[in-house]
C-alpha cells in the first residue's frame, strides 16, 4: 500500500525486519511512510530501536541507521522533527555496536561526520556517540586481552606457536583496532576540512563559469554646451523680471478710472474741455495697457526659449550621466577581477 498504508506497530516491525534492506529506494520509501506518521515518533524510534538490538545482522544494522539519518535530515525539512525522539535513545544504540565489522564501523562514522557537518545534532553530542562507540570497542578489547592473560599457557611453547600463536594473534588484533580507532577519531575532521575546500572550490568555479560580462566601450566623453550656471541665472532672472509677476505695474492697470473702459461714456460729454481730457486718459491708458501686453508677449516668448534651452540641457546631462554609469560599471568589474585574484591567492597560501 505504501505511503498511503496506515500506521501500526505491527506493519512498523514488519517493514522494519522484512522490507528495509540498503538500498536507497528501500529507505526512502519506509522513511516517506515513517515521516508521514511523524505524530507516532515515540513509538518509531523505540521500534526502531528495539530492532537494532535483537539483530546480528550487520547489514539489517547498517540500513537501520541509514533510515534513522533520513528521518532526522527529510524530517526536518518536511516539517516531521524526530530529533527530540532519537536524541536519549542514540546514545545506547552506538554502544551496542560493539567491535564491529569494518564496513559497518566505517558506514556509522561517515552518518556520525555528516550529523555534525549539518549540525543535525550539536558537535559536542556527536562526540559523545563517537565515545560512546569507541568506549564499547576499547572495553571489549580490553576484556579479549585480559581473557588471554588468564589462560594457562601449555607447558611445550613450541607446540603452543606452532598450532595458535595467541601473542601474535593479540598484537595483530591490537594494531589493527588501534588503526581503526585512528581513523574514525579523525574522520570528523578531515570531513570537515573537505567540506570547506570543496564550498571554496564550488565557489570559485561558479565564479568562473558565471557570464563574463565584456568591457564596455565608452568612447569620448559628451560634450555639453549649455551653461548651466547662467541658464540658472536667467531662471531667476525670469522669476524675478516676468510681467505676469509684476505687482506694481498690475495695481496701476487695476487703478485707471472706469470712463476709460467704459464707450458709453461719450454720450455724456457735452464740452470741448471735458473731451480733451477724456482724450488724454484714455491715451494714457492705452499706452500703460499696450507696454504691460509688449512686456508679457516678451516674457511668453522668453519661457518657450527657455523651456527647449531646459530641455536640451536635460538631454545633455542625461548622456553624461549615461556615460559615468558605464565608466563606473567598468571600474567595478577591475575592482572584481583584482579582488578574485587576491582572494585565489590567499587561498593557496592557506592550501
Amino acid at each position: 500500500m505504501g505511503i498511503s498504508e496506515p500506521f501500526s506497530v505491527e506493519a512498523l516491525e514488519f517493514k522494519l525486519k522484512n522490507d528495509l534492506t540498503k538500498s536507497q529506494e528501500s529507505v526512502q520509501s519506509i522513511s516517506r511512510w515513517l515521516i508521514k506518521n511523524h505524530e507516532h515518533g515515540d513509538v518509531i524510534v523505540k521500534s526502531w530501536l528495539r530492532t537494532l538490538l535483537t539483530t546480528d545482522n550487520n547489514s539489517k544494522k547498517k540500513s537501520l541507521v541509514y533510515l534513522a539519518n533520513d528521518l532526522l535530515q527529510n524530517g526536518i525539512k518536511r516539517g516531521a522533527p524526530f530529533r527530540k525522539f532519537f536524541l536519549p535513545h542514540l546514545p545506547g544504540a552506538f554502544a551496542s555496536f560493539g567491535i564491529c565489522d569494518q564496513r559497518l564501523l566505517k558506514s556509522l562514522m561517515n552518518v556520525l561526520a555528516v550529523w555534525e557537518s549539518r549540525t543535525v545534532f550539536t558537535e559536542e553530542y556527536v562526540k559523545g556517540l563517537r565515545g560512546v562507540l569507541f568506549a564499547e570497542q576499547r572495553r571489549q578489547f580490553e576484556n579479549c586481552v585480559e581473557e588471554r592473560k588468564a589462560t594457562p599457557q601449555l607447558e611445550n611453547e613450541s607446540i603452543l606457536d606452532e598450532s595458535y600463536n595467541v601473542n601474535a594473534e593479540m598484537n595483530e588484533t591490537a594494531k589493527k583496532l588501534s588503526e581503526t580507532l585512528d581513523d574514525a577519531a579523525t574522520t570528523a575532521e578531515r570531513k570537515k576540512r573537505e567540506a570547506k575546500r570543496k564550498r571554496k572550490k564550488e565557489d570559485r568555479k561558479a565564479k568562473k563559469t558565471k557570464k563574463k560580462r565584456r568591457r564596455i566601450e565608452l568612447g569620448p566623453p559628451p560634450e555639453t554646451k549649455i551653461d548651466l550656471s547662467k541658464l540658472e541665472q536667467d531662471i531667476i532672472q525670469l522669476a524675478e523680471d516676468a510681467a505676469s509677476s509684476d505687482i506694481a505695474e498690475r495695481q496701476k492697470l487695476a487703478a485707471l478710472p472706469n470712463e476709460v473702459q467704459d464707450e458709453s461714456t461719450m454720450d455724456y460729454i457735452n464740452e470741448w474741455g471735458s473731451l480733451e481730457l477724456m482724450y488724454q486718459l484714455v491715451n494714457r491708458a492705452g499706452k500703460l495697457v499696450g507696454a504691460f501686453t509688449d512686456r508679457v508677449m516678451d516674457e511668453q516668448k522668453y519661457r518657450t526659449v527657455l523651456t527647449k534651452t531646459l530641455m536640451h540641457a536635460k538631454n545633455e546631462q542625461l548622456a553624461v550621466f549615461k556615460h559615468q554609469k558605464k565608466d563606473l560599471k567598468n571600474n567595478r568589474r577591475i575592482i572584481e577581477a583584482f579582488s578574485n585574484i587576491l582572494d585565489g591567492l590567499d587561498e593557496e597560501k592557506q592550501a
